[in-house]
């Protein structure tokens, strides 16, 4: 396992922080793993990177910038030793720490003969039972370290120096259960030579990591288990002992410690106080990386909030005025962040856009292309001289930007307020409906989904005409394709509703159909986006 060490001075005070593998965060306040006390320094500064080897460090869009040896940092880079970082007025020097490689030989045997046997059930019984001053002197400690926050691998070097001063060792070893050989994540070895294998037995790591058992060899000279090649016996141990790191859930490691001091032999005791730290520690090992976890999800939280303002920024903020005419707009994501669109956009003469899409998919992919098919709309609708004009070079921009399978439903409308007619484009958008005094008429389609097909541009232009008290619905699927109890809104529901519009105007009839889809879905959540927009001419 890579460590790296960053030193420095505040001040007078020194500086230095170690780590092991992982992410680390940087920054001014204190629950960052390398806390830089400088009010130039923001809150989430940097990050901090170990992955094998390599230490790669990321600014994390920092007011101030991170400076790698007097150039500011872009993007990200990996740090070399004596590389010097610079964080607000804060320098810190860039070392590897000193950690022999210490290779892991594992052994066959044929038999598991331990002195002793037992499980984290039966320690617990027998710890009711047992006030040894040294067991609770040790737990107290334990349980006061454990409760503070902090990185694995200072819990690691903390468990390894509370286990040396409670229990007699000559090598306290902390491992890590892999889909192969176990991994020493941590080791305290003692008189040992630091080239030295650390040979165990397979069975014993079986009984400890699948069958969760701990085990106490009191005279490892008389024990078969250690009969087999490789035999500790011929590295002087005497005695030994190991117990599973159990989270209460599953097995996620094991600690070993031995000793070579000759007449001195492990005890029930020893093995029940082994125990119960090796449970407490992996309760915090999951703990740990359970708040880790939460940590990223509530960044994640934060990001997604900033991206659905960002999106909420790409709509109208204000419904245009458009004498003789009533305009209403809704639009609801069924995530944090959706992949609907819609404009009304005043157009050169006076003319209005009407646009209402659909991007395939959900979530932050839908998301960001809705994004970027916005920021086209927008621009193009000022030159755009129709709605195929519009839309043909809508998706020669989209097309350089999409993924293959990904495509977008689209209606492009152009209204003359002044003679009602609507020229338009229909993508594959759900159809919109032409409410009359007398009459429903189901806008047709025009030809495919933009970009759904590179290379294929074939659309027919198309138009109606909106009269005195003529009504424009158009809805998202998400409206008519709300599904509740097996059974879409559009499938009877919808057509109760659009008999009872009557004369409403835009608003009263947008607002009346939203209350009326979440009567009829009973509150159940939509599973994909709701947008609407009505139109009525007065």
């Amino acid at each position: 396992m890579s460590q790296w060490i960053l030193s420095g001075t505040h001040g007078d005070r020194p500086l230095r922080v170690q780590l092991g593998e992982g992410v680390h965060m940087v920054g001014r306040t204190p629950e960052n793993a390398v806390a830089v006390p400088d009010a130039a320094v923001s809150r989430r500064h940097a990050e901090l990177r170990i992955e094998g080897s390599r230490l790669v460090l990321r600014d994390l869009g920092s007011m101030n910038g991170t400076f790698v040896n007097g150039i500011q940092l872009k993007g990200e880079r990996e740090l070399a030793s004596g590389d010097q970082i610079r964080f607000g007025q804060i320098t810190l020097t860039v070392t590897p720490a000193e950690i022999p490689e210490r290779p892991l030989v594992v052994a066959d045997s044929s038999t598991s003969n331990f002195t002793i046997t037992t499980s984290i059930e039966e320690i617990r019984r027998e710890a009711k039972q047992s006030r040894s001053d040294r067991i609770l002197a040790s737990v107290s400690e334990a349980g006061q370290m454990l409760s503070r926050r902090m990185e694995l691998s200072e819990l690691y070097e903390k468990v390894l120096d509370l286990i040396s001063k409670a229990i007699t060792t000559s090598r306290v070893l902390i491992l890590s259960k892999t889909e192969g050989e176990p991994r020493v994540v941590a080791s305290k070895v003692g008189d040992s030579a630091p080239e030295e294998p650390l040979r165990l037995s397979r069975n014993m790591l079986s009984d400890i990591l699948v069958g969760g058992k701990a085990f106490l060899t009191a005279d490892a000279s008389a024990d078969t288990q250690w009969q087999d090649r490789g035999s500790i016996v011929s590295l002087g141990v005497h005695a030994a002992m190991g117990a599973p790191l159990f989270d209460n859930d599953k097995i996620l490691g094991a600690i070993y410690v031995d000793c070579r001091t000759a007449g001195l032999n492990y005890e029930a005791e020893d093995l029940r106080l082994l125990t119960l730290l090796a449970n407490m520690v992996a309760v915090k090992m999951t703990h740990s990386r359970l708040e880790a976890e939460e940590q990223a999800l509530e960044e994640l939280r934060r990001e997604l909030s900033l991206a659905a303002r960002i999106q909420t920024n790409l709509l109208p903020k204000n419904i245009p005025v458009v004498p003789g005419y009533e305009l209403f707009a809704y639009q609801a994501a069924c995530t944090d962040v959706g992949g609907d669109l819609y404009d009304l956009r005043p157009a050169r003469d006076g003319g209005l856009w009407i646009i209402l899409g659909d991007v395939s998919g959900h979530g932050v992919a839908a998301a960001l292309l809705m994004s970027n098919v916005m920021a086209g709309i927008q621009i193009l609708a000022e030159t755009a001289a129709d709605p195929l004009d519009l839309v043909t070079r809508l998706e020669a921009y989209v097309s350089q930007h999409i993924e293959l399978g990904r495509f977008l439903t689209l209606f492009a409308g152009l209204l003359d307020p002044s003679s009602g007619t609507l020229r338009y484009v229909n993508a594959g958008q759900n159809a919109p409906l032409l409410v009359t005094k007398t009459s429903r008429i189901t806008l047709e389609n025009s030809g495919l989904p933009v970009a759904i097909l590179p290379g294929v541009h074939a659309r027919t232009p198309l138009e109606c005409r909106l009269a005195d008290g003529d009504l424009l619905l158009m809805a998202s699927d998400g409206v008519t394709e709300f599904n509740h109890q097996g059974v879409q809104y559009d499938e009877g529901r919808f057509q109760q509703f659009l008999d009872g519009i009557g004369g409403k105007g835009a608003e009263d009839t947008g607002r009346s159909l939203l209350r009326d889809l979440e009567a009829w879905s009973e509150g159940a959540p939509a599973a994909d986006d709701v947008t609407l927009l009505v139109i009525k001419r007065q």
